[in-house]
C-alpha cells in the first residue's frame, strides 16, 4: 500500500492499494511526479515514467537513480498523444496508473485556458481511453491544488482510508 505525504507536507493526499509492479507515472518527472517515484521503488513497485518534460527535466531521472539506486524505465511523450500511448501500453506491462501531467501555473492558465483545457482535460480522456483499450482499471488522478492542502472541511474518509484522492476504477 502506498500512502502518499506530499512533499510540502500536510495530510496524505491518497492511498493506492494495489499488490501490482509496473505503474504508470504520467508526469513522473515533475516535483510531485518525482517524487511519488521514488515512494514507489522503495516499495518495490516498477514505475515506468510518461512525460513531455513540459515542466520538467530528464536528468530528474538521474537523481530518482542516485536516491534509490534503481534507474526507473523513462519513456518521452504526451498524454494527449493517443497513438504514444498506445505504442507505451504496448511496450511495456502497466497494471496502473497514477497521472501527475497536467498543467498548474495559475496566471498562465487565465491568460491560455485552452491550453490548460488541452492538458488537463482532453489528455486525461486521451489516457482513460487508452487505458480502457488495454484493459487496465486503477486510476490515480492527481490535482496540484491537492498536493499543497485544502482545509480539512475537505477531508473525507471511506474504506480506502483517509485521504483527498483515491484510486478510482476506470473504464
Amino acid at each position: 500500500m502506498i500512502v502518499w505525504h506530499p512533499p510540502s507536507g500536510g495530510l496524505p493526499i491518497f492511498i493506492l492499494r494495489t499488490m501490482k509492479k509496473h505503474i504508470l507515472v504520467t508526469g513522473g518527472t515533475g516535483y510531485i511526479g518525482s517524487h511519488m517515484v521514488v515512494r514507489l521503488i522503495e516499495a518495490g513497485m516498477e514505475p515506468i515514467i510518461f512525460d513531455n518534460f513540459s515542466n520538467s527535466k530528464p536528468a530528474v531521472v538521474d537523481r530518482i537513480e542516485m536516491i534509490t539506486g534503481k534507474r526507473p524505465t523513462l519513456v518521452r511523450g504526451d498524454i494527449r498523444d493517443e497513438k504514444a500511448l498506445e505504442k507505451l501500453f504496448t511496450d511495456y506491462p502497466i497494471d496502473a496508473v497514477i497521472n501527475f501531467a497536467g498543467r498548474k501555473a495559475v496566471g498562465e492558465s487565465e491568460a491560455d485556458p485552452l491550453l490548460y483545457f488541452s492538458y488537463n482535460v482532453e489528455g486525461t480522456i486521451v489516457l482513460l481511453r487508452v487505458m480502457k483499450k488495454f484493459g487496465v482499471k486503477e486510476f490515480v488522478f492527481s490535482s496540484l491544488t491537492l498536493s499543497y492542502g485544502l482545509s480539512r472541511s475537505w477531508l473525507y474518509v471511506s474504506n480506502f482510508g483517509v485521504g483527498f484522492v483515491r484510486v478510482l476504477p476506470c473504464c
